[in-house]
Formats: C-alpha cells, sequence, structure tokens
C-alpha cells in the first residue's frame, strides 16, 4: 500500500485525521497559515516516503451555489498568475466514486490564495475572473510540490464560508494557528467592532458544518 501524505492548515482538522483514520502507512501535517508551509511541508513529506499527497481541511466557497458544509473534492488547482496543476485523474475518479454514496460531490478548480479573502465581492471577483469553485491556502503549495516531485495528489475540502460571506477580519485576529479562541481577546476586539458580532457567529455555525463533513469523511475513509 502507498503511503499518504495529509496536508491541513489547521491543527483541529489534523486531529480530525490522527482520530479518525486508519491508514497505518500514512503522515499528518498541519501548516498553519503561514505563507509556503504547505509547499515546504508536502516536500518532507515525500521525502519521508509519501507517494500520495492529500490536501484535507476547510475551504471557502467562491461558487455562489456552494453551501456550508458541502463537499469538494476539485479536479484541478491554480493560482493568480495561471499556473494549474491537475489531481491525479484515477484516483479522483476512484475517490470520487467511494463519497458520493454518502455526499453530494462537487468538482471544479480550486484557488489558491496566498492571504485569507475576507470579503464576498473578492471571492465573485475570484470566481468571475478564474472561474474556481473554492479557495485554500495550502492546496496550491501542496500541488507544486507533488507536480516537481512527480508525486500523485489530491484535494479533499468542505466549505466553512460560503460565497455571498463577509469574514469578520478584526475578530479572527484572536484567533491563533491553532484555532485556539482568545477569549479575552475576542470581546475586546467585538468590543470595538459590534458590526462584526453577525459574521463571526455565521462563521462559527458554517464552520461547525464544514468540521462535521470532515469528520463523516476520515470515518469513511478515503478509497484509496
Amino acid at each position: 500500500m502507498k503511503k499518504i501524505g495529509f496536508i491541513t492548515g489547521l491543527e483541529k482538522e489534523a486531529i480530525i485525521l490522527q482520530k479518525i483514520v486508519r491508514y497505518a502507512n500514512s503522515e499528518i501535517i498541519w501548516v498553519g497559515n503561514k505563507q509556503g508551509s504547505a509547499y515546504t511541508q508536502a516536500n518532507t513529506l515525500v521525502k519521508n516516503g509519501c507517494e500520495i499527497l492529500i490536501s484535507f481541511g476547510i475551504a471557502g466557497a467562491l461558487d455562489p451555489q456552494l453551501s456550508a458544509g458541502d463537499l469538494v473534492i476539485p479536479k484541478s488547482v491554480t493560482d493568480a498568475e495561471c499556473n494549474i496543476f491537475s489531481t491525479d485523474y484515477n484516483l479522483y475518479q476512484k475517490i470520487s466514486r467511494h463519497f458520493s454514496n454518502k455526499f453530494k460531490v462537487s468538482g471544479g478548480t480550486l484557488f489558491g490564495s496566498e492571504t485569507i479573502i475576507w470579503d464576498a465581492d473578492e471571492k465573485k471577483r475570484l470566481f468571475n475572473k478564474f472561474n474556481t469553485k473554492i479557495v485554500d491556502m495550502e492546496s496550491f503549495g501542496v500541488a507544486r510540490a507533488a507536480n516537481e516531485n512527480n508525486c500523485s495528489f489530491l484535494i479533499v475540502r468542505s466549505i466553512s464560508d460560503t460565497a455571498n460571506q463577509n469574514l469578520p477580519k478584526e475578530s479572527l485576529k484572536s484567533i491563533d494557528l491553532n484555532n485556539n479562541i482568545k477569549l479575552g481577546n475576542i470581546l475586546i476586539d467585538l468590543a470595538k467592532n459590534p458590526n462584526e458580532i453577525p459574521s463571526l457567529l455565521r462563521l462559527a455555525q458554517n464552520s461547525r458544518k464544514a468540521h462535521v463533513c470532515l469528520q463523516k469523511v476520515a470515518k469513511l475513509g478515503f478509497g484509496i
């Protein structure tokens, strides 16, 4: 059995895999949202013997047809310079069939961003310009590393914020890369920016839906 390397953005996503995934021959790394970390860590996984890389976790929707908690398995990933990498065709077909028994699975192309996309207007711009379904900060780096090392890669993502959803930029300053909430800081931020309370509550609700989806995915296994 080929060794699988899983790359997540947040520790919380890695913990889902660590608690549930039963692949004896696998390795799981979370990278935070530090620019370039996904590429670096993906290369580390390949050096450690991983033959398949899977970018796993939450993503933002660019396509207005997608809802919070939806499962998306992109066929490809692109960046702002229109560099594009396709996932392994045979593995994509196999994993899509595996999950389609339990989920409505969307495909399409993912946009790899170097920064968090905070507002709905920017999501709409990316959707119209690049015809991309979702956005995250890890998958392009994983794809680039896989391509350079002649390694297969896949992307498995669940929607945590919809296309029409603005993110509470000021309030999110109080959430660290481990996804831990610094309650005192967040209350201070909300006192300064009370208009962000509805968007923060919406994000919390939608993020729960995304993580429930990821937990179900991990329990099913990846079918490869």
